[in-house]
């Protein structure tokens, strides 16, 4: 199910346990299911739900996801583009050697239909951390080829107004948060994702760039979800495997905020709507102007 990996800079990882709600038992996340996961992403930045997506959930997912990747790869290659090369597109970017983020809202070329995410178990869990008026901003995937590297600590978003006022600034709750959804069993071999808990915690992301805090590696088996917020360090590990790790990904907030760096306006199937945010079966929002910064 879910594997810790070694320790980081020799100190003792926080117990994975503290970051754990298993919900394997349940049809659905229960009440006291969600609300321990939205008071783990609170404290710590990030919460492991064992079990909490029904497999049919997850196969739908990986079909639709398998579609979408193969028909970026055919689209680029007609283009005389490989799978090595640096390129970003509405559809398809290349965010770090052999790892790839991929839209599944309106730019796709097959969208993930909105029936397929709107009873999803982590939905509950974004309304309780940002409340009922939460929208989802977009619905992607990671895939993450044989060969892929470790990729360098990353927020997926800073602290806001740290712009103006630094690190002198109370931490606000969560803003913004994803989900993960494993679409294979993630193992130490083909690429978890380590997370610094208390990282989201302003000030505390030093700690973890400056090699002073642990991580703990979370390596997700189909069904398990990974909720996290986005100001959390985290970084992707090496797909040192065979075969590709896909992770399908949905961004979350408060209904004012909109993440402004993602996907370019570059169609690679040409006009089809814009290559703004989609997400959650094709959500609309505005065209993104160029690609983020941040790696999954």
């Amino acid at each position: 199910a879910m594997i810790a990996l070694a320790p980081v800079f020799g100190v003792v990882l926080p117990s994975l346990d503290a970051l754990t709600v298993n919900a394997a038992a349940e049809r659905g996340l229960s009440a006291a299911s969600v609300s321990a996961a939205a008071a783990l992403v609170e404290q710590h930045g990030v919460a492991l739900i064992r079990g909490a997506a029904e497999p049919a959930l997850v196969e739908e997912c990986r079909a639709v996801v398998e579609r979408n990747f193969a028909a970026c790869r055919d689209a680029l290659d007609r283009k005389g583009v490989t799978m090595d090369d640096g390129f970003a597109h509405a559809e398809i970017v290349h965010r770090a050697k052999r790892r790839y983020d991929m839209q599944l809202g309106e730019a796709a070329q097959e969208p993930l239909p909105p029936s397929v995410l709107d009873g999803a178990p982590w939905v509950p869990v974004m309304r309780k951390l940002m409340g009922d008026d939460a929208i989802n901003l977009f619905t992607g995937a990671v895939v993450a080829e044989p060969g892929a590297a470790d990729q360098p600590l990353h927020m997926d978003g800073g602290h806001l107004w740290q712009g103006t006022h630094g690190f002198e600034q109370p931490q606000c709750p969560p803003h913004c948060c994803n989900v993960f959804l494993p679409l294979v069993d993630v193992t130490a071999e083909n690429g978890p994702t380590e997370f610094w808990p208390g990282s989201h915690v302003i000030g505390k992301a030093r700690d973890a760039y400056d090699g002073g805090e642990p991580g703990v590696a979370l390596a997700g088996a189909v069904g398990d979800i990974i909720v996290f917020d986005y100001r959390v360090v985290h970084r992707g590990m090496a797909n040192a495997a065979t075969a590709a790790r896909p992770v399908l990904y949905s961004t979350f907030s408060r209904p004012w905020f909109r993440d402004a760096l993602n996907f370019p306006d570059d169609a690679l199937f040409g006009a089809k709507g814009g290559g703004g945010s989609g997400g959650f079966g094709g959500g609309g929002g505005k065209a993104k102007k160029k690609p983020a910064k941040k790696k999954r």
